[in-house]
């Protein structure tokens, strides 16, 4: 009850914070965002949430995406490509996903019905962002235009993917008794619809067929949203995400798309003559938050230029909106200012919105920064029990707004996940190479897919991230001495034991596994306490570990699935915590070797030890799903 009323008082602070407080830097969600149209003719944008507070000097128009966050009595707050701020939210109306179109073609129409007239047509495939339903017509947003299509012509999608495999067979039905009708190489980018009995409807370049759905990788799937080809001059869009597949065609500098899906540093997009891939950072979304930084003031210039006369200034650590890039400068908006600073000012990154009220602070009087450090002056601080509402996050920092009190606070203090280390665990090095495979050494594969776990963690999440190795010479090997492997072990499970910091920290040995070439797959141990000398207590949760990884390695690096196991290693044995051994294929077989060696795969085993540590922690009740793939 205690937690219940906290959230209750927080929430009715926020509330009247919104309502006596004019925006000033950036978004505020106290919300998941979500993707919006706009319904009506030149919406004017607010400065708070009511007419009282002036009109930016914005304005959004009818049929524009929007993102749009928390409401405040009727408010909604909204970010276009050419403004933010409030608008009235009956203005907004909500997407209900993407979806593909599975006719031959459609006609656009202006209204539910064919009487309203005709604005053009689709083909087949087309991706859709889908809105209310009228009638059996459907309400959708597509190459750039709203409209309105017969329903039954567009199916739900679940976004794009490419084909994992080498080849792939298409069929004509949802298994292979239906006859196939061609196949498709590895690369080929397909957009997904339902699933059925393990077999996935996909469409591409104009056909449609059934593929098992083993044999596809997903990219991060984004509610669709709309943003600008920032790159001079114009980009290629290309058939997968790679160049490897062959150009589509070109997507001029300026031009507006829809942008549906992340994989791999590549983005996919749809503009008004072309779908694709092409490289994200030529690809500004509506806008992004960033930080004025490396100067003590920035400049606002008119144009992408030194000598276009300022409009003012905006002081190092003030929060700022980011929406476009030209010739090294960026075009932000800070409160009432919109205009360019020199690019190397502003450090940004996408916004990651609250999800909810509810984050208690667990320090007392955690102090309030105005940028992402301390060498940032202070602004306030928050008492200890605290209810706020957690953003973006930053080198460790987090932007939380509590009350009437907004800036940057060191995360462990406010995010649940912030106090929990999580030990990675490369394992041999120096004079131990664990197995050997064509070539290939087990310590040097899982030292790199070790490192690329890590930088996920600290990118995307704020568990702290320790490494018993994070080169092949540590203090787990003895810096550079040759020791024995069962010294290294207790090496290994005494660091963790020495960095431990909370009863939520996990253990994660990396391995890669040898049979004399006569196995392949991919395995995960736990230790079940069935020897009288087990020290580590947590067979339950470690037994959850083993499961959650293992199910992403296997969907991940499309592995053979070997199963979760008991094993009595010493690393799992002598730990203090949940603690998992992970064998990510065995490298003396060769197709599992091949993927040990690539750098795509070594990536993806990397994921699926981040996003299982992720599953992990949401069955422990912790809510994880902003930091997730």
């Amino acid at each position: 009850m205690k937690n219940i009323l906290k959230v209750v008082i927080a929430t009715f602070i926020l509330a009247v914070a919104m309502l006596t407080q004019v925006p000033n830097s950036g978004v505020k969600a106290a919300a998941a965002e979500k993707t919006g149209i706009v319904t009506v003719d030149n919406v004017n944008v607010y400065k708070g949430p009511g007419k009282s507070f002036g009109i930016t000097g914005g304005k959004v128009f009818k049929g524009e995406l929007v993102k749009y966050y928390q409401t405040t009595n009727g408010w909604t707050y909204a970010v276009s490509e050419n403004d933010q701020g409030w608008i009235w939210g009956e203005y907004v109306q909500a997407s209900t996903g993407v979806g593909v179109l599975n006719n031959a073609w459609a006609n656009l129409y202006k209204g539910a019905g064919s009487g309203t007239g005709t604005q053009g047509r689709i083909n087949q495939g087309t991706s859709v962002v889908m809105f209310e339903s009228k009638n059996g017509w459907r309400h959708i947003h597509a190459n750039g235009q709203e409209s309105w299509v017969w329903g039954d012509f567009v199916s739900k999608s679940s976004g794009v993917g490419t084909i994992s495999t080498s080849y792939a067979n298409l069929y004509k039905g949802a298994g292979s008794k239906y006859g196939t009708k061609g196949s498709v190489n590895h690369g080929t980018t397909v957009k997904l619809a339902e699933l059925k009995n393990g077999w996935r409807h996909v469409y591409m370049d104009g056909q449609e067929a059934w593929v098992w759905d083993g044999n596809i990788s997903k990219g991060s799937y984004l509610t669709a949203y709309e943003g600008k080809i920032t790159n001079p001059s114009y980009v290629n869009a290309y058939q997968s995400n790679g160049k490897n597949n062959g150009i589509k065609g070109r997507v001029n500098n300026g031009e507006k798309v829809t942008v549906y899906q992340n994989s791999g540093g590549w983005t996919y997009i749809q503009g008004r003559n072309i779908e694709g891939w092409v490289w994200n950072t030529y690809v500004n979304p509506i806008h992004k938050t960033g930080t004025i930084t490396n100067t003590t003031f920035a400049n606002v210039y008119n144009k992408a230029n030194g000598s276009s006369g300022t409009k003012g200034r905006i002081n190092q650590g003030d929060t700022v909106a980011v929406f476009e890039q030209q010739n090294g400068w960026k075009k932000v908006m800070s409160g009432d200012t919109t205009g360019w600073v020199w690019g190397e000012f502003v450090l940004n990154e996408m916004v990651t919105p609250s999800n909810e009220f509810g984050v208690e602070t667990t320090s007392a009087n955690v102090n309030v920064y105005r940028g992402p450090a301390k060498s940032y002056s202070t602004i306030g601080s928050i008492p200890m029990d605290s209810v706020v509402s957690i953003y973006q996050l930053q080198n460790g920092w987090r932007y939380v707004h509590a009350g009437y009190i907004e800036g940057w606070v060191w995360g462990e203090y406010v995010d649940p996940l912030g106090g929990i280390t999580v030990f990675l665990d490369p394992g041999h090095g120096q004079n131990d190479p664990g197995a050997i495979g064509f070539g290939l050494k087990e310590k040097d594969a899982v030292l790199d897919i070790g490192l690329k776990a890590r930088a996920l963690f600290n990118n995307k999440s704020p568990l702290n991230i320790m490494m018993t190795r994070s080169a092949d010479s540590s203090e787990v090997t003895a810096n550079g001495k040759d020791i024995s492997t069962s010294d290294s072990l207790k090496l290994r499970t005494d660091y963790a034991k020495k960095h431990k910091k909370s009863n939520d920290d996990i253990f994660i040995s990396l391995h890669a596994n040898a049979f004399n070439g006569n196995a392949d797959g991919g395995e995960s141990y736990y230790y079940s306490s069935f020897s009288a000398r087990a020290v580590n207590p947590h067979s339950a949760d470690s037994k959850l570990l083993a499961e959650s990884i293992q199910a992403r390695l296997v969907e991940y690096m499309k592995l053979k699935d070997r199963g979760v196991k008991e094993g009595n290693f010493a690393v799992l044995r002598e730990n203090v915590m949940p603690a998992t051994l992970i064998e990510m294929g065995f490298i003396d077989n060769k197709s599992d070797n091949d993927k040990l060696k690539d750098d795509y795969w070594r990536n993806q085993a990397a994921r699926a030890v981040y996003q299982g540590t992720l599953d992990y922690y949401k069955k422990k009740g912790f809510k994880v799903d902003s930091y997730g793939l």
